[in-house]
């Protein structure tokens, strides 16, 4: 946490458009009425995961742009606390390090969520566990890629099945 916060402090004061735009959304969903942004039915979000997570900060009134923040750093810690939980003593020390992941881990944005839920739920899918298949499906609402990844998760995870329908194993 320490190395993270390191790595990350020369972007601390730095936000980015991006969030307020789904900061406005996130009030948009807890008051009555559409919510769009710009022309009406324009969608301009690209997380729904971390969109409801802004909404339910709003919602308590909480400052978006200090605690959509905190989420991010919460989250990248956990990413760290992760690869230690597993033993990944390097992974971990080069992941705090790394620049892009210290920027997102202070960005009022989706990134450092996504990269938890991933984490998290790769190998689980890789284990072929219906858990890991799961939180990839919230990984598939928590950044736009993330839909291709649930599809190759539930694949990976449900290959023997799979195989065994199509008659290529015995």
């Amino acid at each position: 946490t320490l190395v993270l916060l390191f790595s990350a402090a020369p972007w601390r004061r730095v936000q980015i458009d991006d969030a307020f735009i789904t900061f406005a959304y996130a009030h948009a969903w807890i008051t009555p009425g559409p919510a769009t942004w710009g022309w009406p039915g324009v969608e301009g979000f690209s997380s729904p995961l971390h969109l409801a997570a802004c909404a339910a900060m709003a919602a308590a009134d909480l400052d978006l742009a200090l605690w959509a923040k905190a989420l991010s750093f919460a989250c990248a810690v956990a990413t760290l606390d992760v690869f230690a939980w597993r033993g990944e003593r390097g992974g971990l020390l080069l992941l705090a390090l790394w620049t892009p992941f210290a920027y997102w881990s202070v960005q009022a944005m989706d990134a450092s969520l996504a990269t938890l839920v991933a984490v998290v739920a790769w190998p689980l899918a890789v284990q072929r566990r219906l858990l890991g298949v799961a939180l990839l499906g919230l990984f598939a609402i928590a950044r736009p890629e993330g839909a291709a990844w649930w599809v190759m998760g539930a694949l990976v995870a449900g290959r023997g099945r799979l195989l065994a329908l199509l008659g290529l194993t015995a």
